[in-house]
């Protein structure tokens, strides 16, 4: 996830001049009007990139640390010879952000950043490398396996020890490829023994299956011990699945005392990783410190009584999640929009706001989380989200007249009209910026790609 710190382009004195132009138009203002609404908009942004850039410092000083901590334990361990890229010499560190350690060469074991076999696979690609086999290992020069020749070459290294090719079968085992058959036990006892090896994939699955009572089909007896263990284990080499779980477990108090502190931390390690859940549970801590309402504990974290920063704040992140294509980030984030958009707009509840409108993607978000089939959501739009869209079906978004025949927009659907002049009359007053898209999109680009 993006976190360079942004700049917000308004000084501090400049956003308090700007709240202040604000108020007084609404004191003055008894209803929405087009000046009013153009002005809650500029100061609607300027608050989200104020807090959304302190975020940002705080997530990257968090991660910066751990970090430090990462290097630090690489270079105390014993055994650090193979902790770096052989071929650009950079540590291969457990929390790089780009993947676990780098790409792997199951040939040999080795393993080489990122970076690195990004360019090895371009120079494949476009034949520059023409004095060298193609087909060769770049570490090792042996010619790379075909599909039927790595499952021999990987139990080779299993009998030899190598915990990443113990992990490597396991999932082999468990999903049936590379010509073996589906063996549920096999693959948990050697996923177990790269547990024991250091493997963090491996130790997270056994986490989450002393946590859930079962994983891919073997029964585990649950244990709070050994799921912390694990959990704690793989988290310590940066895994962001493991981190999210340790968060988690911090925050309900599972095998450990309850702490805020480090439930946060850890959820923004794993959030800034592409942890999509980690990015929502982050989004319903925020909104769950001023509210302990049954949404929240439900999965749906509604900002009613949340203050503006705090508002922004789970826009943020219930954003960033929607922007992985996590269900549950997009319904937060249509929950946002329903229930605190009074933080950006005073007569949010009664007026179009026609050229700042979220209707359209709001509307865009419910289709999404419709098609994904994903019941608890979709129930929960059916019940709560629609019925309110619904309402802008019985006038016109233009005149507000309500003639029996009303015709919507063929792109958001949300918006109708009683003619065609009254159509075109609200595309050019702004509707046309609303079908395009939200100010809101501008910080989460991948949202709808």
């Amino acid at each position: 996830m993006n976190v360079t710190p942004i700049c917000t382009g308004t000084t501090k004195d400049q956003l308090e001049a700007i709240r202040a132009k604000v108020q007084v138009m609404r004191r003055t203002s008894v209803t929405g009007s087009a000046t009013l609404n153009k002005a809650e908009t500029i100061l609607a942004r300027a608050e989200f990139e104020t807090v959304l850039a302190k975020e940002q410092i705080r997530v990257t000083a968090a991660v910066e640390l751990e970090m430090e901590r990462a290097r630090k334990r690489i270079h105390d361990r014993d055994n650090n010879a193979g902790d770096c890229c052989p071929m650009c010499l950079d540590d291969l560190l457990p929390l790089d952000f780009s993947g676990m350690k780098g790409a792997m060469f199951v040939c040999c074991g080795k393993r080489t950043c990122w970076e690195c076999a990004d360019k090895w696979d371009e120079k494949r690609a476009d034949g520059t490398c023409t004095n060298r086999n193609m087909n060769e290992c770049p570490l090792c020069k042996t010619i790379q396996p075909k599909e039927h020749e790595r499952v021999p070459m990987l139990q080779k290294h299993v009998e030899t020890g190598k915990g990443w090719a113990m992990n490597i079968l396991s999932v082999m085992y468990r999903e049936g490829a590379g010509g073996l058959k589906d063996n549920k036990n096999i693959s948990y006892d050697l996923c177990l023994k790269a547990a024991k090896e250091g493997i963090a994939d491996a130790q997270y699955e056994v986490a989450r299956g002393y946590f859930d009572g079962e994983r891919n089909g073997i029964n585990f007896t649950k244990s709070e011990t050994q799921t912390l263990h694990w959990a704690r284990a793989a988290a310590n080499q940066g895994h962001k699945d493991a981190q999210h779980l340790i968060g988690a477990l911090h925050e309900i108090g599972q095998g450990v005392s309850i702490n805020k502190d480090e439930a946060y931390r850890m959820y923004t390690l794993s959030a800034y990783q592409g942890n999509s859940e980690a990015a929502c549970s982050l989004g319903k801590y925020v909104v769950m410190e001023q509210t302990n309402t049954q949404q929240v504990r439900k999965g749906m974290a509604v900002a009613k009584n949340v203050d503006s920063a705090q508002f922004n704040l789970a826009i943020y992140w219930f954003g960033k999640a929607a922007e992985c294509g996590d269900t549950f980030g997009m319904a937060n984030l249509v929950f946002q929009l329903l229930y605190g958009l009074s933080h950006w707009h005073k007569y949010a509840e009664t007026d179009t706001l026609t050229g700042c409108s979220p209707l359209p993607l709001m509307m865009w978000l419910v289709r999404k989380i419709k098609a994904s089939n994903h019941s608890s959501t979709s129930d929960a739009m059916d019940r709560q989200v629609i019925p309110v869209l619904k309402q802008y079906q019985d006038f016109c978004a233009c005149c507000t007249r309500r003639p029996r025949k009303l015709s919507g927009c063929s792109q958001c659907k949300v918006f109708h009209y009683c003619n065609r002049k009254c159509q075109s009359k609200h595309w050019k007053e702004g509707h046309k910026k609303d079908c395009g898209g939200h100010w809101i999109e501008t910080f989460f680009p991948n949202l709808r790609k």
